[in-house]
């Protein structure tokens, strides 16, 4: 990515920032964020709006959730938990969880299964160990 990028971002997040969405985000859905352009290996998203999907882990509050990033780019290992979603292969990044507000939220993408969603979970406390 090109040094406008972090640019363009910038001005994008100081919108987002004053956009209050009141959307009530509920485990184990799916939703397309803008996840801005980052520091070396922190992911972001794609695109003009660096669109992301991201599953929300758990709600935290009104207007804030722990998120997990999602790509269709094939992971292995610990650090990551393969799901089918859409009929497409699809893989939450463990290692690039953090909090997000709904400001960033653009749109509601889907739902994960519930046992997919029951064996991310158990998957993800043996991440944490």
């Amino acid at each position: 990515m090109a040094e406008d990028d972090y640019d363009r971002w910038n001005e994008l997040k100081k919108q987002l920032n004053n956009t209050q969405k009141n959307i009530n985000v509920k485990n184990g859905n799916i939703y397309l964020l803008s996840v801005g352009k980052n520091i070396a290996n922190e992911v972001y998203g794609k695109g003009e709006i660096f669109l992301r999907p991201v599953l929300v882990l758990k709600k935290l509050g009104h207007n804030y959730f722990l998120g997990i990033p999602l790509t269709s780019k094939t992971k292995n290992g610990s650090y990551f938990f393969a799901f089918t979603y859409k009929d497409k292969a699809s893989y939450a990044m463990f290692n690039q969880t953090r909090t997000f507000t709904t400001n960033r939220i653009l749109k509601y993408h889907g739902k994960m299964r519930i046992d997919d969603f029951k064996t991310l979970k158990r998957k993800f406390e043996e991440f944490l160990r």
